[in-house]
């Protein structure tokens, strides 16, 4: 059964820190996965210079997403959750971008043209697809989304914040010499929910099956689960679990 991190609350995260057997779990569960996902992404299918395909693009930005995860995981087990951050809307960007260049309208077809001349394709011709397609409410989710993790990368004041301690008068201290639990918790979360948006995007776009993504899924998973070790009683009740 897989770690609590790939499904886990970032606000719970910060309020129960200190798991960190099942942080280590998902570490190990998070690397096993993209070994084999990687195996299989650069061993069984082959592309040239001159390629101009979809599918090509979407080996390439798949490969780069799944690359960028894996790094993350190796960071974060470092405690350097300020370089994660950065990684996290570089993630986003391109899944979007796998998906709306595979969504084979005339305009996504020729912005493919374009990213192979080396052009930018903007993450606003992947919101407007999406308010064509799926309407202006979940447009707005995908730009709210775009937003808060934009937040990461260009480091605004509360981002920043999870990088410091609160000490005596409020004076706030860099964690040059350690690392906040808190800040590393939350981070573990918000990984979590990455991979899983990677493994769904895996499963939809590409060369790789959704039956061959779930049996490395279920491979990669270990059988019993880091039981949960720092929750308060208001917090069992908050996830459903039973108090003893």
């Amino acid at each position: 059964m897989a770690s609590i991190i790939w499904n886990r609350d970032p606000q719970e995260a910060i309020n129960n820190p200190y798991e960190y057997n099942a942080q280590k779990q998902f570490y190990r569960e998070a690397i096993t996965l993209t070994d084999k996902i990687a195996d299989k992404l650069l061993n069984n299918k082959k592309f040239h210079l001159n390629d101009k395909t979809l599918e090509k693009a979407i080996w390439m930005l798949q490969t780069d997403t799944l690359f960028a995860f894996r790094d993350a995981v190796l960071l974060l087990e470092q405690k350097k959750h300020r370089i994660v951050g950065r990684l996290f809307r570089d993630i986003l960007e391109c899944i979007h971008l796998i998906e709306y260049l595979s969504s084979g309208t005339e305009k996504a077809k020729n912005d493919l043209n374009l990213w192979f001349n080396d052009f930018l394709v903007m993450h606003s011709e992947y919101r407007n697809f999406i308010k064509k397609r799926d309407g202006e409410n979940v447009a707005k989710l995908k730009r709210d989304l775009h937003r808060t993790f934009s937040k990461f990368t260009h480091r605004s004041y509360k981002i920043l914040l999870y990088g410091y301690a609160l000490g005596k008068d409020d004076v706030i201290f860099y964690d040059e010499k350690w690392t906040l639990p808190q800040s590393v918790s939350m981070y573990y979360a918000f990984l979590g929910h990455f991979g899983q948006f990677i493994l769904e995007n895996l499963k939809n776009y590409g060369i790789i099956s959704k039956a061959e993504i779930q049996i490395m899924w279920e491979e990669s998973m270990e059988t019993e689960q880091i039981p949960r070790g720092y929750l308060s009683k208001e917090d069992k009740e908050f996830l459903g679990i039973d108090n003893e």
